[in-house]
Parts: C-alpha cells; structure tokens; sequence
C-alpha cells in the first residue's frame, strides 16, 4: 500500500499531467504496445521489490497486474471525478487486501 499511496498521492497532485497519462494509456493503440508493457514491467519491479520478492513467480505477476488494472480503473475514476481522493485510496487498500495475504 506504501507503493500505491506514494505514487497515488504525487498523481493526485499534478492532476493535468495525471489525466494525460490517463488518456495516454486508455487510447492507446498497437503502435503504443512497447511502451505500456515497459510501464506494466516498471509497476511489476516496484510492487515485487515492495514485498521483497526478486523473482517473482506467474501468479504473482498476475497479482501485480490486477492491482495495477485496480489502480488505473480508479484513476481514471478521480480523473473524471467520480471518485474522491479518500475513495480511491480505501479502493486500493481494498483490492491489495484481498489479492495480498500476509
């Protein structure tokens, strides 16, 4: 959740620029392919290293991908202010604790 609330947070703090990176991604085509699997592989690297995983195993990649499909679905849900700051964040906390057992 720290991974999540961090980066949440400086996004929620450059709306303009996280509204772009919103719609980037939402209409992104098969030209785009390259650099949204590098971002995929950029979110994977930061929630592993953030559970101390090195080498994370199939479902655990999985894991990480739903969290991130989590995450953009509610940004794009603040971006077009459907939902609040505070929604977004227990939204989170929500899906980390069902996908994430200690």
């Amino acid at each position: 959740m720290f991974v999540l609330d961090r980066n949440t947070q400086a996004l929620q703090r450059a709306p303009l620029l996280t509204e772009a990176m919103v719609r980037a991604f939402m209409f992104a085509d098969a030209t785009a392919a390259a650099e949204v699997e590098r971002v995929g592989r950029l979110l994977e690297g930061m929630f592993a290293h953030a559970l101390g995983i090195t080498d994370p195993d199939e479902r655990q990649r999985d894991t990480f991908h739903l969290i991130a499909d989590v995450w953009m679905a509610n940004l794009v849900a603040w971006v077009t202010h459907r939902a609040s700051a505070s929604e977004v964040q227990k939204r989170l906390s929500v899906a980390v604790d069902l996908l994430i057992k200690d």
